[in-house]
Order: structure tokens, then C-alpha cells, then sequence
């Protein structure tokens, strides 16, 4: 590859939202979208066949998924958006759809899966690169561009690609040398040699505001970039380097990963879990000289490089500073980091440097390169605040005032307003797009590798964290879904106690004399919301797998089964407003009735092919499906022999959900009424028997929308066996 053609992939600036004729920007975004396509492909030819199918990491995915998802992302956001009608391959959008939050570092995944081939996803993005350079062309496009624009979808793709560049080259590292090609594209720093002995700088305090506009940014930005945050930031001392490797070893040698009182109690259970004696890309030769391991190589170690670990080692090498050198060190928060941004010579944001003002963006290597390479503070005299690595900080990832989620992906960062991931800062050396930016905000669980390093600040002031950090569910939308399944809706109108424990004891004693052997061991519900009703399932059956589409409701489920506390707004009167905590306990959810659920986001009309072969399968609500009819047709074909399936509907049918066309009632056929209940018998009866159930076939479903406003709906629900 010659050099021109190594700069044609490497370099792909963000786009400019603001400036710029439509149909130049049109190109502009079709360049961004092949470069990028073009670049993850040079990645994924790094590594051997067979090794797409291992696991670098134990809290991730094999690397086949990801050689799919991204592409696979295009194309559901662009179905989510109505901007795309049809799926290019259903299965592999299925089955590559939905990537991991590293979880905990004790809790293992091991669910095998029917991984396609390589060369099948190869085709299969080829297929999708001619779908959205199709789109590129056709969708309307009118500047300035802000994400409610049709187009924004197309950079979201981009943008989301661009994140999974970054994190495929940690896991590509994490593989075994002998599974990587080295390539020219990706050449790591030949500089090496002692590191520079760290001192501090001052840095004065001052006000930093923080956050960007709805409209008129000029730059791509996630949701959690957006709303408004100021502060005053008391003044403190930073470090003039990034930690080198050699600054750590010293930390290593004082026996840094043999002593407690260094770490935290999360930090500690960690390394004593894992063992750990040294960070993770560090190993040593039969000599006992160490070394690094890079992406496509293992190198001496470059002791004048930044050392690259989790936060929760970072942390412990602050306190051992701390405790050594008799002072106050730690890490930055984030507002702290943004402090020091502002002492940079360039101030240009990504798509307005004239030059890359750091190793950054694979624009110089495709490794790490000393510390001392790039000073970018005449000023201040400070080197590598953004580039080289990511640098951690104090800060948990938290929502800026004005946040709200973008509808066509909801879950970006919701997930990560749990108070356990942290913020880290400034990008690396293969960070581009929005991840280069000057407002971008990225957060990992602490116990998890990036290219990550840190640098620390001496303060007497301690790190102030932000009160919203686990902040409270505000949509209402999802609040009063959230309230019928969890809360006490105490009323008139619901006699018969929450709808979702009814519905289940239905299941559970009503129906089970209709279940073959009188038992059923695996159970299915379908839009499971916040996973109440699975929950309840448990009580009566062996295993319950509930799937809903809506990331901000499944969570409710998963942060119970996880043990932590879910917080919501109900409406009181007005503006008064309910407080609202939820907890496993208070739901009578126990670690034993938990581990019997499995709760999964993914699109009922596309599961995965693996979820087949149920005894019982409920769908809590036809009307919430975005096909029912193509959902009613198939169901069969994931039952076991003489499986129960209940249908309950709201009868409520709306265009925002799903097409007319597709509804199984609630509109004419030939000029004649044609009612859900009907609709249903019709296509049920094909591979169903119908079973009786009780004279009463309708429960009421509360909604409480202030503290004396109800709205009620009246469920009906069929039973059948399949044939």
C-alpha cells in the first residue's frame, strides 16, 4: 500500500453540520461513510480466520460479531428510523445486533451461538455499503444538519463504526500473536528509550462550561454530549506527562499489587480475582526482562510510553504516590481534565485542525509513542492532553441538565448511568471522528482496558462527583410503563391487583392443567417492558427468557436482577413530582428467582435463531409489536410440541408502532369490520387449538398518570395449543 493510499484510509475528518452546500456535503458524507467502511475492513484484515471465532476478552463477544455489527447497525437504525423498509439479511441483523456492556469482571457469558462464516458477513457488508451509499444519494439532505435531520442517521453509523475501530483494536490485541498479519497500515512508534522524569504544573482555577446545543452544533455529538454544565473548578497541580511505564514499574517494585490499603474495594476484589501482578498488555520474557504487546507485535517494553491499565489501577497507584510522597495526589475529574484543555495551543475542534495536534487518529502510529513526544501547551508546558491514550478520571459517567436520549438509540449511554462507569478523556492514538472531539464523553466500567492511561493532579480539594450520577428516569413515557409494572397503583380500577402478577398466576394456575405434562420448563414472553411479568413467571416455571426491544425498559429488570436500585419521577399534581426507588426487595425478586430469568433486548419480529423450542410463550401485548401479524404467522415455529401460547392485546392499535397494514385488527377488510380478536383466530388457527379459558377474558391495566388521574385499559387475552 503506498503512502497515499495509506493517508486515503487513514484520514476522514468529522463533518461539519453547519457549513457547506447540501449536495457537496452529500459527497462529503459519502466519503466519511467509505473511508470509514474501508478502514474497519483494514482492521478486520489483520486478523486469521480461525480467530474470528475466539474470545480476546471473556467479557466480549467473539470478533465475528463485531466484523458484523456495525455494518448490521446501519441497517436496523435505518429500519428503527423508516428510512430503510427492508432488512438486508434478517439473521445476521439478529444475531450481530446487540454488543455487551462488559458487566461485571467475575460474570462470564458462555451462551454459544451459530456464528456465520467470515466470508458470508463480508458479503454481507458489501451488501450494506451499496444500501447506504444508495441512501446517501437519495435521502433528503438540507444544511445545517442537527439530529432530527434524515441524514444524521447515515453519520450515526459512521460515528458508531468509528467507536468499534477503537474498541476492535483492543480486542485484536487481546489475541494471541501468533492469530494477527502485521500490515503497513498499521505500524506501531519506533521511537523508544527512558522516560522523563513527571513533575507538577499549576493549573488555576477557573469556570468551565461544559456540554453543546439541540441546534447548531457543529459537530456530531451522542446523547450524552448534549444539555448544559457549569462549574468553578478550584486550582490544582497536574502532572506535565502522561504516566509512562517506567513511572509505574516503580509502583510494581514497591509491591503495589501485593498491598490493600492501595486499592479500593472494588479495585482490590478485582485484582485478587484476576491475579493481577503487572497491567494487562505487560509480560515478561524467560529472563524476566518485560515487555509490551502491542497490536500486531510484542515489543521490549518502551519504558518511555504511557502506561495503559483500568482505572481502578490508576487509582491505586495515586494513593501509593500519595502515601510515598506525603501528598494529595489522584486522579482529575472530568471538569478538571476540560480545565486543562483550555491551555492547549490548538483549540480548533477535529474537522477544523490544520494539522492533528497529537498522536491521535492513527495520523502518526498505530501505537502509543512516548510521552514526551507531543507538548500541546506552550503555556503550561503540558504534553499529550488529548492522544496518545484515553486518560481516566474520577468522574462517573452522568447526564448534563437538558439531557434526553436520541429516539433511534436509546440505550448509547442509559446504561451507563449507574455510577460504575467511568469518564475517560482526550482519545488515543486510534481515535477519530466524534471520538476526537473536543466535547466527546466515552465511559468504561472500571475494571476495564482500553488504551488507557492516566495522568494525576495534586489537590486538597476531594473529587466532586455530580449528584446526578445515577440519576432519575424522567420520560414519561417509559415512567408510566415502568409504575404499572413495579409501583403500587392502588385504585378502584385495578380490584384485581397489578396486572402483570395476575396475568402471570393466570399463566401459572389457570392455564397450566393445558401444558403438556401439566409443567412447563421453558418459558418465553414477548415485550417483557421492564421484565415484571417474567419475573412472576418464575414463580411457577423452571426457566423464563423475556425480550423487549426498548433498551430504557429492559434495564429496570436487569439493574433488579443485578441487585441495584432503579430510580423514576411519577407526577403528583402539576409540577410536584413522586420520587420514586425500585429494588429487587421491594418486588420480592430473589437472587433465586432471578437467576431463573434471562432477559434480552432484541426485536421480537427478529430473534435470535437460538431461542426455539418453548413450552409456553406469552406476547404481553400484540399491539406493541411493530409486525404482529408476520409475528403471529412464525411464533409456532419456536414452540415445542403441544405448547401453550397467550396472546393479550390491548386492542389499541397506532401508526407511530407499526403499519396499518400489518395490524391484526382494528380496521376493514372487503368493506367489513375486522376485529383483533378475530384477526387473531384467523392466523392462529392455521398451526392452533384454541383453549377455553375463563368467562371473564379481560384484565384491567392501570396507568397512573397523577395522584388522582387513572387511565385504564382493558386487556383481552386467548389461550392456544399448537397443533
Amino acid at each position: 500500500m503506498s503512502e497515499e493510499e495509506l493517508l486515503r484510509v487513514r484520514t476522514a475528518k468529522t463533518i461539519d453540520l453547519l457549513n457547506g452546500k447540501p449536495e457537496d456535503k452529500r459527497e462529503q458524507i459519502r466519503e466519511y461513510f467509505h473511508k470509514t467502511f474501508n478502514l474497519y475492513e483494514e482492521l478486520f484484515a489483520t486478523v486469521k480466520d480461525a480467530a474470528f471465532y475466539y474470545k480476546p476478552d471473556p467479557l466480549r463477544h467473539p470478533l465475528i460479531f463485531y466484523w458484523g455489527h456495525t455494518a448490521c447497525f446501519f441497517v436496523n437504525k435505518l429500519v428503527l428510523a423508516k428510512q430503510l423498509d427492508n432488512n438486508v439479511d434478517a439473521n445476521v441483523e439478529s444475531i450481530c445486533a446487540v454488543g455487551v456492556d462488559e458487566m461485571s469482571w467475575d460474570d462470564l457469558n458462555e451462551e454459544s451461538y451459530d456464528w456465520p462464516t467470515v466470508s458470508y458477513v463480508a458479503g454481507y457488508r458489501k451488501k450494506v455499503r451499496a444500501v447506504v451509499d444508495a441512501l446517501i444519494t437519495s435521502l433528503p439532505l438540507t444544511m445545517p444538519l442537527d439530529w432530527n435531520s434524515p441524514m444524521y442517521i447515515i453519520i450515526m453509523g459512521i460515528e458508531h463504526e468509528k467507536i468499534h475501530i477503537e474498541t476492535s483494536t483492543v480486542l485484536i490485541r487481546q489475541l494471541k500473536i501468533n492469530d494477527v498479519i502485521p500490515t503497513r497500515l498499521f505500524e506501531t512508534c519506533p521511537s523508544r528509550g527512558e522516560a522523563p522524569a513527571n513533575k507538577l504544573v499549576q493549573i488555576e482555577g477557573g469556570k468551565v462550561a461544559l456540554g453543546k446545543a439541540f441546534e447548531g452544533s457543529s459537530t456530531y455529538g451522542w446523547d450524552n454530549e448534549y444539555g448544559t454544565h457549569e462549574c468553578e473548578v478550584e486550582g490544582f497541580k497536574a502532572s506535565q506527562f502522561l504516566v509512562s511505564n517506567q513511572e509505574y514499574l516503580a509502583f510494581v517494585e514497591a509491591g503495589g499489587y501485593e498491598t490493600p490499603r492501595y486499592w479500593t474495594d472494588e479495585g482490590w476484589r478485582w485484582c485478587t480475582y484476576r491475579q493481577a501482578k503487572h497491567p494487562l498488555f505487560w509480560s515478561q520474557d524467560a529472563d524476566g526482562h518485560f515487555l509490551q504487546r502491542n497490536m500486531l507485535e510484542v515489543i521490549e517494553m518502551p519504558w518511555n510510553w504511557p502506561v495503559e491499565c483500568n482505572q481502578l489501577e490508576a487509582k491505586a497507584f495515586c494513593n501509593w504516590l500519595s502515601e510515598k510522597d506525603n501528598t494529595s495526589i489522584r486522579l482529575p475529574t472530568e471538569d478538571e481534565y476540560m480545565l486543562m484543555r483550555t491551555h492547549m495551543d490548538v483549540q480548533q475542534d477535529q474537522h477544523e485542525w490544520p494539522e492533528p495536534p497529537g498522536n491521535i487518529d492513527l495520523q502518526h502510529f498505530a501505537s502509543s509513542c512516548p510521552v514526551d513526544m507531543f507538548k500541546q501547551s506552550s503555556t503550561k508546558g503540558l504534553y499529550d492532553i488529548m492522544g496518545n491514550v484515553w486518560q481516566w478520571t474520577e468522574t462517573p459517567m452522568y447526564p448534563f441538565e437538558g439531557f434526553k436520549v436520541h429516539p433511534i438509540y436509546d440505550d448509547f449511554t442509559v446504561p451507563t448511568y449507574d455510577t460504575q462507569h467511568n469518564l475517560i478523556k482526550g482519545g488515543s492514538w486510534v481515535s477519530g471522528g466524534n471520538l476526537a472531539t473536543v466535547r466527546s464523553r466515552y465511559a468504561f466500567r472500571r475494571h476495564f482496558y482500553q488504551h488507557a492511561g492516566f495522568r494525576y493532579i495534586q489537590s486538597e480539594h476531594a473529587p466532586v462527583v455530580p449528584d446526578n450520577a445515577e440519576p432519575y428516569e424522567t420520560s414519561k413515557e417509559i415512567c408510566k410503563h415502568i409504575h404499572a409494572q413495579f409501583g403500587a397503583v392502588t385504585s378502584r380500577y385495578a380490584p384485581q391487583g397489578n396486572f402483570y402478577c395476575k396475568a402471570a398466576s393466570l399463566c401459572g394456575e389457570v392455564l397450566m392443567q393445558h401444558l403438556s405434562n401439566g409443567k412447563a420448563s421453558n418459558v418465553l414472553e414477548i415485550g417483557c417492558l421492564g421484565g415484571r411479568m417474567s419475573f412472576e413467571l418464575a414463580r411457577y416455571f423452571d426457566s423464563v427468557t423475556g425480550v423487549e426491544i426498548t433498551a430504557r425498559l429492559i434495564q429496570v429488570g436487569h439493574r433488579l436482577q443485578e441487585g441495584g436500585v432503579f430510580r423514576y419521577v411519577t407526577t403528583k399534581e402539576g409540577d410536584i413530582q413522586n420520587f420514586n426507588e425500585l429494588r429487587a426487595s421491594t418486588c420480592a425478586i430473589t437472587n433465586d428467582l432471578a437467576k431463573k430469568v434471562t432477559l434480552l433486548q432484541t426485536n421480537p419480529n427478529n430473534m435470535y435463531e437460538r431461542l426455539t423450542d418453548f413450552d409456553l410463550v406469552i406476547v404481553s401485548d400484540i399491539c406493541r409489536l411493530s409486525n404482529p401479524t408476520k409475528l403471529l404467522e412464525s411464533i409456532h415455529k419456536r414452540m415445542s410440541e403441544n405448547a401453550v401460547l397467550v396472546v393479550f392485546s390491548s386492542n389499541d392499535w397506532d401508526e407511530q408502532i407499526s403499519k396499518s397494514e400489518d395490524w391484526v385488527g382494528g380496521h376493514k377488510v372487503n368493506g367489513e369490520n375486522v376485529y383483533t380478536d378475530v384477526g387473531t383466530s384467523t392466523i392462529l388457527r392455521r398451526n392452533f387449538r384454541r383453549i377455553d379459558v375463563p368467562d371473564e377474558n379481560t384484565l384491567p391495566l392501570v396507568f397512573q398518570e397523577t395522584a388522582s388521574k387513572f387511565s385504564v385499559k382493558e386487556i383481552e387475552f386467548s389461550a392456544w395449543r399448537k397443533q
